[in-house]
């Protein structure tokens, strides 16, 4: 079984989690023999980082990029994309010799790693929503439907989705796609406005979650979690540039000052050791989240400093989560960080920068509903984090049951892979008929060679 995975940003460790988490479960689906192969737009830069992956570009930016301007620029375009779709409909018929006519090498090269694949896999994330350029997002999409490979789009939150021509396109892609998994209940509810029959959706948690122990349910519940002589917090902040109701640059001032509070008052209240750590730094040439963390840090005083650290080394998945075992509680903007928080047992306080946080956690507590990154204030991170320890004994329980369930039913996905591909399913049942997710947790620091295997 050949599996190209489109939508690809590796650098980013949340998102190696997830390819890292769906291939086991494809493994799990499909065989051990299973192969993958990335689409990444830095694949010289994903190369260094994760060696045992095989990686390929998409060629979108290359026919999109033009110096002209007005009418002549759309009219390159439109020749240029003219030529590849005809490219593209003779390499789908087989008939290289006149396609090796039309097409660049590297156009040739991205559509064979299409034409390798007997599946094509979007993977997880939540980059199918208007905010963002969805460009080079459906054009991979359309090629895998033109180059006739089921498409399966593996957990996503996306929509709304108002602007006519996303409607249009995205509606032909997503009504034509073997398989699309969801996080939350509102991007179907985006999905079913846009007409997708309920057939094709399947609402799962987040394919990290398969990275979880699977022992958390049954781990003693200290009530004094935070109660030690020595606190160790972890905390990941990001850029944003989406603030509602205020620039990016009022946003952002506010959000490190309110950061700022937090760590000064873990010092003075708790004499913790605060560490800043994400799931996006250290990877040249991508968004560093240890700049935003720098600038908070050369901001406190000089006392709070000294017990204030910064970490902007790239940490594969396997590495963070043996990181987030040694702190006591962790403030987490990045949504992975906090998944792969929760997947070790360590508290975590969550903060909103969009509605995937927030569903995320309602549907693991339905009594607690994430900070808006909006509506930080020191006051108000200070005032959230204490009450995120006064519950925790109260709520541990509940969550770590919450997570195991999260865990099982990411690895049930595998089932699903199975019934709508049966021609490439293999029996995996124990001995009692029943599907049980691996009990092994070990992510090891390779994507490919290294996926924990069922």
């Amino acid at each position: 079984m050949n599996v190209l995975f489109i939508n690809c940003v590796l650098s980013n460790t949340g998102d190696a989690a997830i390819f890292q988490a769906a291939a086991a479960v494809m493994r799990r689906a499909w065989g051990p023999d299973t192969k993958f192969v990335a689409q990444d737009d830095h694949a010289q830069r994903v190369a260094s980082l994760y060696p045992d992956v095989s990686v390929r570009s998409s060629c979108y930016w290359s026919l999109v990029y033009t110096e002209l301007l007005g009418w002549r620029g759309r009219l390159v375009l439109r020749l240029r994309f003219w030529r590849f779709s005809f490219g593209r409909w003779l390499t789908r018929r087989g008939l290289d010799a006149l396609a090796t006519g039309v097409l660049s090498e590297a156009e040739r090269d991205y559509l064979d790693a299409y034409r390798w694949a007997d599946v094509v896999v979007a993977t997880g994330g939540t980059y199918l929503v208007e905010k963002y350029d969805l460009g080079q997002r459906i054009f991979d999409m359309q090629t895998a439907l033109a180059m006739n490979r089921p498409l399966l789009l593996f957990t996503q939150s996306l929509g709304p989705f108002h602007l006519h021509t996303n409607r249009r396109k995205l509606g032909r892609i997503f009504r034509e796609s073997l398989l699309i998994l969801l996080r939350d209940l509102r991007s179907q509810a985006h999905l079913r406005e846009l007409g997708i029959p309920a057939e094709v959706l399947r609402v799962t948690p987040d394919a990290a979650f398969a990275l979880a122990d699977d022992d958390l349910s049954g781990r003693p519940i200290s009530s004094f979690q935070f109660a030690k002589p020595r606190r160790r917090v972890a905390i990941s902040v990001r850029r944003w540039d989406h603030f509602d109701g205020s620039s990016a640059q009022e946003g952002m001032q506010r959000y490190c000052n309110a950061f700022a509070g937090l760590a000064t008052h873990l010092v003075k209240k708790y004499d913790a050791e605060v560490t800043f750590l994400s799931t996006c730094q250290g990877a040249p040439g991508y968004h560093d989240d240890s700049h935003v963390a720098a600038t908070i840090w050369a901001a406190l005083p000089d006392d709070i400093r000294d017990r204030v650290r910064v970490d902007g080394d790239f940490h594969t998945p396997g590495e963070l989560l043996e990181l987030l075992r040694d702190f006591d509680w962790v403030v987490a903007t990045r949504m992975h960080l906090a998944i792969l928080t929760l997947g070790v047992g360590t508290p975590v306080l969550p903060i909103a920068y969009e509605f995937k946080t927030t569903e995320l956690f309602k549907s693991l507590h339905h009594d607690f509903e994430p900070p808006a990154i909006e509506d930080l204030t020191p006051d108000s991170l200070v005032e959230a984090f204490e009450r995120s320890v006064e519950s925790y004994g109260n709520v541990a329980q509940l969550l770590h049951e919450a997570v195991d369930r999260c865990r099982q039913e990411a690895w049930d996905v595998a089932d699903v892979l199975r019934a709508r591909l049966p021609e490439f399913a293999r029996a995996a049942d124990d001995d009692n008929g029943h599907r049980a997710a691996p009990r092994t947790a070990a992510v090891l620091n390779g994507l490919d060679s290294d996926l924990p295997r069922a």
